[in-house]
């Protein structure tokens, strides 16, 4: 599969994880920590744990959205999604065990965000690519449901007006 293709599944499985994994009334809910790369993509998971497996497209929109860059395809692809992911997500509530983040990359520039990491594929606007150039961040997250194998997906962080949030 392309580098483009899957930074896109895999960003957008990552929503759909949350949605889906929850385990509603836990630990989540909240303010995002925008601080650094890291603290918004564990902010990402503490949040969406808060959130019921029958949330609706819309509730996790909102409760998703503060920490996620203007830019972002994420909400777009997420509604496309939400007749799969719905059939998807049955049966799969867990409870966040713990999630921790590690900076793999900085600062890759505006053609490699386009093509490899697939914002030109999902509409982001050249404007937009070129200011998510000016500082971001790979961050692989390793995340713990209770009963569940280990997922590390990767996000993609950029700052937008001195706060660190999630493109993909």
């Amino acid at each position: 599969m392309e580098r483009r293709k899957f930074m896109l599944a895999a960003g957008t499985g990552a929503v759909v994880a949350v949605a889906g994994c929850s385990g509603g009334g836990g630990g989540g809910g909240g303010d995002f920590d925008t601080s650094s790369p890291t603290a918004v993509v564990e902010s990402f998971y503490q949040i969406g744990d808060g959130l019921d497996q029958d949330s609706s497209v819309d509730d996790l929109l909102d409760t998703i959205e503060p920490g996620l860059h203007s830019a972002s395809p994420l909400p777009d692809l997420l509604e496309q999604a939400e007749d799969q992911s719905a059939d998807q997500a049955a049966g799969q509530q867990q409870s966040l065990s713990s999630v921790s983040a590690e900076v793999t990359e900085e600062n890759i520039g505006a053609d490699r965000l386009s093509q490899e990491f697939g914002l030109g594929f999902s509409g982001v606007s050249q404007e937009d690519i070129d200011t998510i150039a000016e500082e971001n961040a790979v961050v692989e997250a390793t995340v713990e449901y209770e009963d569940s194998p280990t997922q590390n997906p990767q996000h993609l962080t950029a700052t937008e007006n001195g706060d660190w949030l999630i493109v993909v």
